[in-house]
């Protein structure tokens, strides 16, 4: 995930946060964008990678794969995870591996989290110049739509840990901040409260294809959240497809 500021405290507590996640469906529909263009990469940037479980999921799919994140937690518990992996605290608007890879993906809107427009744009310079000729970027972002829809007030109080989160929408900055409050039970029994802001911009889809194209990206497709099918007035989430020519 991405954000100086945010996923501080939540590390140790992530993968039990994100146990519904189906990471493995995902997976499945990464492997069907690439087999949709015929392309099988032998290696994978995964940038914003969070604890590293889809960095996982690619490296089983028998592929190099080396997760990026800007959080120095997240990083440690990916490392912790899979000792046999490639993880590396980085700033995904600013980072130089010195190599390049057949592929990068950036998901579970990660990019929203780059709220500025030139840091974002830099993000996608350094994945340009960490692509091989013919090289696909794959990421995922959330929509205005699913932003400004209160999609992120969520709450569950049953099971650990437990959370609330409350966001806020400007449609003037198009930003939008989610207070963020869970309650964690500590292996002694008691309850600790950690507290988070994070904040996600919604961009606009013509935005984001000239900004890909501002970095040398060609703009292949973009789809409606797991599907091949076009994005609407009402896509929560899509899915762009890059490549480096």
């Amino acid at each position: 995930m991405n954000g100086p500021g945010q996923y501080r405290e939540l590390p140790p507590f992530y993968d039990a946060l994100m146990k519904n996640v189906p990471y493995g469906y995902w997976a499945e529909y990464i492997e069907k964008l690439f087999e949709r263009y015929s392309f099988r990469p032998a290696s994978v940037l995964d940038v914003a990678c969070g604890t590293g479980t889809m960095t996982k999921a690619f490296a089983d799919m028998g592929m190099e794969a080396v997760g990026i994140d800007i959080s120095p937690g997240m990083t440690e518990c990916a490392k912790s995870k899979y000792p046999g992996l490639e993880f590396l605290c980085r700033d995904a608007a600013d980072f130089d591996l010195g190599r390049q890879f057949d592929a990068a993906v950036s998901l579970f809107d990660s990019l929203n989290y780059i709220t500025d427009r030139s840091r974002l744009q830099e993000a996608f310079r350094c994945v340009e110049k960490h692509l091989r000729p013919g090289g696909y970027f794959i990421f995922d972002m959330n929509t205005i739509y699913a932003l400004s829809m209160d999609f992120f007030r969520q709450a569950d109080l049953e099971g650990w840990p437990r959370y609330i989160w409350k966001p806020r929408w400007d449609p003037k900055t198009r930003l939008c901040e989610v207070d963020m409050t869970f309650e964690i039970k500590n292996e002694d029994g008691s309850i600790s409260e950690v507290k988070e802001k994070h904040i996600q911009k919604g961009y606009r889809q013509k935005e984001i294809l000239y900004m890909l194209g501002e970095a040398s990206l060609s703009f292949v497709e973009a789809f409606d959240a797991y599907t091949f099918n076009k994005t609407n007035k009402r896509s929560d989430r899509i899915f762009y497809v890059a490549r480096k020519d």
